[in-house]
């Protein structure tokens, strides 16, 4: 978001500026400065990030008669649903849940089992992911979770094996599979996999067995596919510059301030109900993510690519 800033200030384009405070991932907390935020400094436009702090502020906004624009940043099902003031500048599970659905049905997989982490985002990802399988004729079987406090994932993968499916959904963080992938292969009852966008970080290939890695499909953001795009190859470079390892949260949140900028720039008044005309009217946008869309729900679409791993590089699934 800073690097955004630093380039619009470059063009003498800068027409924002952000406050940040840390909710530190917490819903309470979150709810606590949104509050301080509200009835204090009287703001009206808010960047919320992660699930828990997003599902439990947008309805403090929701009882506020005031005028007001909130960025939902969280892949959350649906989550500007009901809130006619939410945007969401960032892929929502559902997009990914659905390539994942139409994958598993194009390649015969009708009954699929699923693995999750036992929070709202994990539980509604794979409630996604069923409905969008069902859709296809197919049949979410069977369905465990585990919590960031387990390290032995073994007995709830023998579990979902029981019901031999034709392939395993595993809906995780990255910190969390290369141990569900590992302790999966030394089960030693190899099933196809499915995996959520988290799997495209590099980081997480390290110390996964490779036949687990060549058998695990998962969508990938183009912008990982960065040797296909010289402009994704400089933003990166810029950001390696600035101290840090790019990554897609990274080019998306700095998509996002680029977004939010232009619609600022180019609305009526700074009253938020103009900046939020304004914003759908940025869209369709090309940025160091990709193309993106925004959909009725003011959600986008960005590009996603079903891929493997081969030999530590990304590869387009066939």
């Amino acid at each position: 978001m800073t690097l955004a800033l630093e380039d619009a200030a470059k063009r003498n384009e800068q027409r924002i500026s952000f406050t940040f405070d840390d909710s530190v991932g917490k819903g309470p907390t979150a709810a606590t400065i949104v509050q301080k935020r509200l009835d204090i400094d009287k703001q009206r436009l808010f960047v919320v990030a992660t699930t828990g702090p997003v599902l439990a502020t947008l309805p403090m906004f929701d009882d506020l008669n005031d005028e007001k624009l909130v960025l939902a940043q969280t892949m959350y099902p649906g989550v500007t649903r009901g809130h006619d003031y939410a945007f969401r500048i960032f892929p929502s599970s559902e997009q990914e849940a659905a390539l994942l659905a139409e994958h598993a049905i194009r390649a015969g997989h009708r009954n699929i089992a699923a693995l999750h982490i036992q929070n709202e985002w994990g539980t509604e990802s794979v409630n996604a992911f069923g409905a969008a399988l069902a859709k296809g004729g197919g049949k979410l079987t069977a369905k465990e979770v585990y919590t960031f406090a387990d390290k032995d994932y073994r007995i709830v993968l023998n579990k979902l094996l029981q019901g031999n499916p034709d392939a395993i959904l595993i809906y995780a963080y990255p910190d969390h599979f290369p141990v569900i992938m590992r302790q999966f292969s030394e089960i030693g009852r190899p099933k196809p996999l499915l995996a959520n966008a988290d799997f495209a970080i590099g980081t997480i290939i390290t110390g996964i067995p490779a036949e687990i890695l060549a058998n695990t499909v998962f969508p990938a953001p183009a912008y990982l596919y960065a040797d296909q795009n010289p402009a994704i190859k400089s933003f990166n470079e810029r950001v390696r510059a600035a101290g840090y390892e790019p990554n897609f949260d990274i080019a998306t949140f700095y998509d996002m301030t680029m977004i939010l900028n232009k619609a600022v720039s180019t609305a009526a008044s700074k009253n938020p109900a103009e900046i939020a005309r304004a914003l759908k009217d940025v869209f369709p946008y090309d940025g160091v993510t990709g193309h993106m869309e925004l959909t009725e729900d003011r959600e986008i679409k960005v590009d996603f690519i079903l891929s493997r791993w081969v030999d530590g590089t990304l590869q387009m699934a066939k």
